[in-house]
């Protein structure tokens, strides 16, 4: 796991070209998560990205979905859920050597 707090300092790292999932918390600034959702998911579409934050409005959520992320947790779920729910992800997530070929 790498953790990245700065989501500028998230699309300037190699991070993203050697992840299949990326968990995306839009923190207290959900615009600034929302625009950089906008630009991994067009840099990166074989990323699967799910946000994570409890402070979303619906409308927010709804935005995300459209601007790419594949799934949405509330900081309310159970840990074990998220686990389970990122773990699903990860298992039908395109392997980076394919995605880096096409």
């Amino acid at each position: 796991m790498t953790l990245v707090e700065n989501p500028g300092d998230l699309v300037q790292s190699t991070v993203l070209s050697t992840v299949s999932v990326l968990a995306l918390d839009c923190g207290t600034a959900p615009e600034s998560g929302l625009m950089t959702l906008s630009l991994v998911s067009r840099l990166y579409p074989q990323l699967l990205v799910v946000l994570v934050n409890g402070r979303l409005s619906q409308g927010e959520i709804a935005e995300a979905y459209r601007r790419g992320a594949c799934d949405y947790l509330s900081q309310q779920v159970e840990p074990e859920l998220t686990i389970e729910r990122i773990e699903s992800l990860c298992s039908r997530a395109t392997p980076i050597e394919e995605g880096l070929t096409q």
